[in-house]
């Protein structure tokens, strides 16, 4: 797990399949949720740990839902 300000997710590529966040504006939101699915798993003591499933939670205003859907 990491937690961190937004600057964390900047040129950082993490391998992750759950996301919890929150977003001000679109860019941002657009920006946080591509960082689901970059990576098919990880490798730990060498082997390859597959992702089986990818989830997202978004905090946001409700004029960006507004806006997105």
């Amino acid at each position: 797990m990491v937690i961190g300000t937004s600057t964390i997710d900047v040129g950082v590529d993490f391998k992750i399949n759950f996301l919890l966040f929150e977003s001000a504006d679109s860019g941002n939101f657009i920006q946080r949720l591509g960082r689901l699915r970059r990576h098919d798993g990880y490798e730990k003591e060498g082997n390859f740990i597959r992702f089986n499933n990818f989830t997202a939670y978004a905090l946001i205003p409700n004029f960006l839902v507004e806006i997105l859907f």
